[in-house]
């Protein structure tokens, strides 16, 4: 059976501006704009006691519909991305032995100021759209190879895919 093992991010120190533009995406039922993307390491406490060391990537995207007429945002969670074509999850339970869960926020886009930090981001639909912040945490990152973050979401029960793709080499580093 897969373990699944809560953990809380004790720490999160270097962080990184990506440093290239990544253009919006417009699908049949959504426009979705990456507007921020960090990398960085920290500690987490799987099991609440002794902590291990990771290193994680931090998304904020911002999800627009294209219908005045949609209400209900859809989504399927963002759980992983692939690093060089491999799975970033499969890779942090081959370095660990266990699954670290990924964290998703969602706020209105005018709604920004909830989130508990204050992100370098200016969001462009505070009528309608949508912020998802993202967490993903794992074992160690390279310094460089090609990430590929794949969406799907929409709007009213209906969801398309979005797709996404940068190199870690581009994230500038704040040590």
């Amino acid at each position: 059976m897969k373990k699944i093992i809560s953990f809380i991010v004790c720490l999160f120190v270097a962080t990184n501006l990506f440093a290239f533009s990544m253009k919006q995406s417009k699908g049949k039922l959504s426009k979705v704009e990456p507007l921020y993307i960090t990398r960085g390491d920290g500690s987490v406490s799987p099991d609440g006691n002794e902590k291990i060391d990771v290193n994680a990537l931090l998304f904020y995207f911002e999800i627009s519909p294209k219908s005045k007429k949609s209400e209900q945002f859809t989504l399927d969670e963002l759980r992983d991305v692939l690093i060089n074509g491999k799975s970033y999850a499969q890779i942090t339970k081959d370095t660990f032995g266990f699954d670290l869960e990924p964290k998703t926020i969602l706020v209105d886009s005018n709604g920004i100021s909830e989130l508990e930090e204050n992100p370098p981001i200016t969001p462009k639909n505070t009528k309608d759209g949508i912020i998802m912040k993202t967490m993903i945490v794992g074992s160690e990152l390279p310094e460089s190879g090609e990430v590929e973050v794949k969406l799907n979401l929409g709007w009213d029960n209906k969801t398309e895919p979005f797709t996404f793709k940068f190199n870690l080499s581009d994230l500038k580093t704040n040590k």
